[in-house]
């Protein structure tokens, strides 16, 4: 953490040079399916750079596939670096490290899970939505998928608001303050993002008690992942909990006080992509 806050970020004026961010995916063995059925659209998008793919617990052969494949680079997170939770893949520590890392080497990257289907047609078509949000914004994260659907707070689990400080009444609107998606973003390692959003991120992954609490106000019931689909409960808070999709919209929300038009896309035509689960 310490070498990534002090490696030098970049200007809003540099993000010019960054507007098809460097893209980067990974996935355990129990994914490869949904990478392969997938991962055609990000090929069709990437023209020009190659795809980066850590490997989170991949079998041999699959290891191998990536490794002989000239449009892919093959990665692995050295995890003996980190606490030993962030190798519990369901913590999803893991992902911010990783972001950390591509971060420190090429100064943009776009995060994509396996289940994202891209819907951009080209990289030209990627750098006019890029350009809208990151140059004329000023924005150093954008997501480019559609929300979650429901609060911020609804699928927070209530330890992580005790390490990082929010309002807790304007998470929990719906129509200001939804959830967005992890699965895919892109972010600008700019001075501010670091200062304000990465960093938090970091001291929260590298805490268990932050990015995976494991029961609500100590009582024996354990954290929900899996977020209800009754609308019974949408306006009440720490429902479930979403891990890093958690975190960073917390810290998304906070520093561009809620105002999601800089770093959510707005018109569903620009959408980047669509996340598709693949069983």
């Amino acid at each position: 953490m310490n070498e990534y806050m002090l490696t030098p970020g970049i200007t809003h004026e540099q993000k010019v040079e960054h507007l098809v961010p460097q893209p980067v995916t990974g996935f355990s063995a129990n994914h490869f399916s949904e990478h392969l059925k997938q991962i055609g659209s990000a090929l069709r998008l990437f023209k020009s750079k190659k795809i980066i793919i850590y490997d989170l617990g991949m079998s041999p052969s699959q290891a191998d596939y990536v490794k002989a494949n000239s449009s892919f680079e093959y990665r692995q997170l050295d995890f003996t670096r980190f606490p030993d939770h962030v190798s519990i893949l369901t913590t999803y520590a893991w992902k911010t490290l990783i972001w950390m890392e591509m971060l420190m080497e090429y100064n943009a990257i776009t995060w994509f899970d396996t289940s994202m289907n891209f819907l951009a047609k080209d990289e030209l078509q990627m750098s006019k939505v890029v350009r809208k949000y990151a140059m004329n914004k000023r924005s150093s994260m954008l997501y480019y998928v559609h929300t979650a659907g429901h609060s911020t707070s609804w699928a927070t689990h209530a330890n992580m608001f005790s390490y990082i400080s929010s309002n807790i009444t304007a998470l929990s609107q719906k129509s200001s303050c939804s959830m967005k998606q992890a699965n895919g973003v892109i972010l600008f390692n700019t001075e501010e993002f670091k200062e304000n959003i990465m960093k938090w991120a970091l001291l929260c992954v590298m805490t268990k008690d932050c990015i995976a609490p494991e029961s609500l106000w100590l009582s024996p019931i354990k954290v929900n992942k899996w977020c209800p689909k009754s609308k019974d409960t949408q306006y009440e808070s720490y429902i479930c909990h979403r891990y890093d999709q958690s975190l960073f919209a917390i810290l998304a929300h906070n520093f561009y006080k809620y105002d999601e038009s800089v770093y959510q896309i707005q018109e569903n035509d620009q959408f980047l992509g669509v996340p598709q689960r693949v069983g």
